[in-house]
């Protein structure tokens, strides 16, 4: 078709036909036709070269991929090191194998160097008075590691564009004492780094601590305590205050113990939920620093009633609630959830203190409101409700709050007291008239409002001015000089201008409200800024900082770093410490309390003789030592448990298996994942039996060890020390003062090797000694007030110890502790205050 013969059918009269007849698809074709011939080009020999060969470091193709690598690294908060892992590698080589990847070093140096810079010099751009405006807002927290003190600032502000930034601009290491007067200084310090002017700041956000209150006010800048801190102290007032919810808090506590530290009880009620079609979920822990974890812990536990009745008929070891007591959580949790909605607004990202008030004067309605929900709790209630009023009593006061409140288009006057509308009218007014002062101040000093003429002049740069004006000019000025006279006084202008704000104001406040829920303030200004310029101004200000310093606390969860996680009971540090009780095992603080009334029952020190035989020395000593029976079975040590009827045998390796299930359970809580491998530090004395032994431990509780490793060198890896140098020789010295011995060993780092040159452990000094010679002193102490002598009593001894040893922990961070021990001796109840001076003298001894 197209053609009669033969010698006129070929493509060329096909495609003229369709460029003639049918453009559209000649088009298209031609599109497939060039991209089939680009596909199945053959590469020339320059390009077959380059794909073989490795791209230099200077080439600006690798230079792109390191930056990418950096940029990822940050993004996701991932260790350096990922850079030498294996599957990384792998995967680079397949994406780019004419990318080479470069040593941890040099990413952590040179490219982050670079990337650093160009982040910092970008962040300084953000916060310029042309994006940012006049106005920031700061969030600020400490925090307290193992091995460093670290302070945050945070950023906050409206943008020209009417967005909410949040910018980290420093983590900060601290050294030294945590004083107002220091950490005045080092937020004035970080101000001046990033050349923001203290006149800037419109509020500082931080906690409640007297270190931080002082050194706010020593900065001379607008402070707020953290709402979502004050609230719980509140929650904490309440509960605290009405002795039946203290006490099935307390009860309900011992419940959860019993369940996070013993496995036996945890399989028994896994299974009795499964027979009662009950959610398998764990039972939750209340922490002290969290009063919303008691909350979850009140909700946990109505959950799992059934399965907690039916566990306690079957098992005992347990006292469950009575049916009023569950009334009570029920009413208790009606009454605490609504401050949970409110603390999780505060921390939202995009929340702002506008709605500090709203949300204060909603819970005083609910706390005043009575209801089938309210019975029992009355004077839980009460003293929440007063807490609340008195905590923020000067919340309709305070300049900051009021103005974000009435500048917040889903609230307005609506939240606030009539008198409060009132004086914040005039708040709002004054803060018209300083934004206006500051603005003509801001333009004096750019040079703005100076003549151009006169400045020339004042420089000495020659002037020509005419001795006689020609007609134009006289013409012109006598223009200048009719039209100036009809024109307003300064005076007469500030008065426009103050009825123009007025007007505004007034027209603004009659405006409806937006939805509270789904109105957006930031989007409404954006849209009204035209209409409603002098307002937009100090909404742009007021409304940029947020209701609690979360968004600075949370730079400490995010920060990449290794952390210690905290226990159910809020602890940093379990104690190696296995209490057995009949069919149950008990580890940690509790099993370390409870050794006044089960001593022959609970292990200790237990790593002392892993691995060992019974005849070795160290077990010898240990066996003198403890309270708990040591005996010989097939020439290794066994502990001695008499619960029951028939004593039994508990190898050391069976205790320590319980320590490590109870690492690996607080660590899945803390990560709310499975938690498999596990890395495991040794003292740099233990043999091969004993390493052998501690895997086999850790391996049986359900870890996978990926590697033991000495105690030195991990601080060293935990300071950062010696990884850096790539070339030279160092000398390090490392001391571990643990709880039954104190270990001193030298090593030589080079080139990111560590070698031990000599180490020494003397197993008569350690924490423990301390605890005991505080106990001492305050057996001293009872003995000169009640004319009682308690040393020789060890009932009363292991009393004294838990005690001394709670106040020594007190001691580390405060300068007294106060120590109290119920019933220490014939029913007298004993409490003594020690101060760190006289912890110090009696740790240093006589000399």
């Amino acid at each position: 078709m197209g053609s009669e013969t033969a010698k006129s059918k070929n493509t060329t009269n096909m495609w003229t036909h369709l460029k003639r007849h049918h453009p559209e698809t000649h088009a298209t074709a031609l599109k497939e036709r060039d991209g089939n011939s680009t596909a199945s080009r053959q590469p020339t020999v320059a390009e077959m070269f380059d794909a073989q060969w490795k791209w230099p470091n200077s080439d600006n193709r690798s230079k792109k991929i390191d930056v990418a690598i950096m940029e990822m690294i940050a993004t996701d908060n991932q260790p350096f090191t990922v850079a030498a892992d294996v599957g990384f590698k792998r995967l680079m080589a397949m994406l780019e194998p004419r990318y080479s990847l470069k040593s941890e070093k040099y990413y952590r140096t040179v490219v982050f160097e670079d990337v650093h810079s160009k982040v910092e010099k970008k962040i300084k751009e953000l916060i310029t008075l042309d994006n940012a405006g006049p106005h920031l807002s700061f969030t600020t927290d400490c925090w307290s590691g193992e091995t460093e003190s670290l302070m945050s600032l945070t950023c906050h502000f409206i943008d020209k564009e009417w967005k909410r930034q949040q910018i980290v601009l420093n983590v900060k290491a601290m050294h030294g004492s945590h004083t107002g007067e220091y950490i005045s200084d080092v937020f004035l310090g970080l101000l001046k780094y990033w050349d923001i002017d203290v006149e800037r700041v419109v509020l500082v956000l931080r906690d409640s601590g007297a270190n931080m209150i002082k050194a706010m006010r020593l900065a001379e800048v607008p402070d707020l305590s953290c709402t979502a801190h004050t609230l719980q102290l509140v929650v904490n007032d309440g509960i605290n205050s009405q002795r039946a919810v203290a006490d099935i808090a307390a009860k309900l506590k011992s419940l959860a113990t019993h369940f996070n530290h013993s496995v036996l009880a945890k399989q028994r009620l896994r299974e009795i939920q499964k027979e009662l079609d009950l959610p398998q979920h764990r039972i939750i822990q209340s922490v002290p620093t969290r009063w919303n974890s008691t909350l979850h812990m009140l909700e946990s536990m109505l959950e799992q009633r059934r399965a907690l009745t039916v566990y306690a008929g079957e098992h005992g070891k347990i006292s469950v609630l009575t049916a009023d007591q569950w009334t009570l959580v029920d009413n208790l949790i009606a009454t605490l959830s609504p401050l949970e909605q409110v603390t999780l607004e505060m921390s939202r990202s995009d929340s702002t203190i506008s709605c500090v008030i709203p949300c204060i004067t909603v819970l005083k309605m609910l706390l005043e409101a009575e209801g089938p929900k309210t019975r029992g709790i009355g004077t839980l209630r009460d003293t929440m409700l007063k807490s609340l009023k008195g905590r923020f009593d000067k919340a309709e006061t305070t300049r900051c709050l009021v103005l974000a409140t009435i500048l917040d288009p889903r609230y307005k006057g609506h939240a606030l007291a009539t008198a409060t509308v009132t004086s914040a009218k005039d708040w709002i007014k004054e803060e018209h008239h300083n934004l206006i002062e500051a603005e003509k101040h801001r333009a004096a000093s750019e040079g703005q409002a100076e003549d151009p003429k006169k400045r020339r002049v004042e420089e000495g740069e020659e002037e020509e001015v005419e001795e006689v004006a020609g007609p134009s000019d006289m013409l012109e000025k006598m223009y200048a000089s009719l039209l100036a006279q009809g024109g307003p006084t300064p005076g007469e202008a500030d008065e426009e201008d103050d009825l123009l704000f007025s007007h505004q104001l007034d027209l603004y406040l009659r405006e409806p409200l937006i939805d509270r829920q789904r109105g957006q303030p930031l989007e409404w200004w954006k849209q009204n800024s035209v209409r409603l310029p002098h307002l937009a101004k100090l909404a742009r200000k007021f409304l940029s900082s947020p209701p609690s310093s979360v968004p600075s606390e949370r730079v400490f969860s995010e920060d990449g770093r290794a952390d210690v996680v905290a226990n159910d009971a809020g602890d940093r540090v379990t104690p190696a410490v296995v209490a057995y009780r009949d069919t149950e095992q008990i580890v940690g603080i509790a099993a370390k309390q409870g050794r006044v009334r089960n001593a022959a029952n609970t292990v200790v020190k237990v790593k002392q003789v892993l691995g060992r035989s019974f005849d070795d020395p160290e077990t010898q000593a240990h066996k003198a030592q403890t309270k708990c029976q040591v005996v010989n079975k097939e020439e290794k040590p066994y502990y001695e448990i008499t619960t029951g009827e028939h004593p039994e045998y508990v190898a050391p390796e069976d205790a320590a298996k319980l320590i490590f299930h109870k690492m690996k359970e607080t660590a899945q809580s803390a990560l709310g994942s499975d938690v498999t491998e596990a890395v495991i530090t040794v003292p740099f004395e233990f043999a091969h039996a004993q390493k052998r032994a501690l895997r086999e431990a850790a391996e049986a509780a359900g870890f996978h060890v990926l590697r033991l490793i000495h105690e030195p060198a991990a601080a060293l890896l935990a300071y950062n020390i010696g990884q850096d140098c790539s070339s030279g020789r160092s000398h390090v010295l490392v001391y571990k003062l643990g709880g039954t011995s104190l270990s001193v060993t030298v090593l030589q780092v080079s080139g990111g090797i560590f070698r031990v040159l000599n180490t020494h452990t003397d197993h008569s000094i350690g924490g423990e000694s301390f605890t005991q010679a505080l106990a001492q002193y305050l057996a001293t102490e009872f003995k000169r007030t009640f004319k009682h002598d308690v040393s020789s009593n060890a009932r009363a001894m292991l009393k004294l110890m838990n005690g001394a040893d709670m106040a020594k922990h007190s001691l580390s961070s405060l300068g007294s502790a106060n120590c109290f021990v119920d019933s220490l001796h014939d029913g007298i109840d004993f409490e003594c205050n020690v101060s760190r001076l006289d912890a110090t003298c009696l740790i240093s001894g006589p000399d």
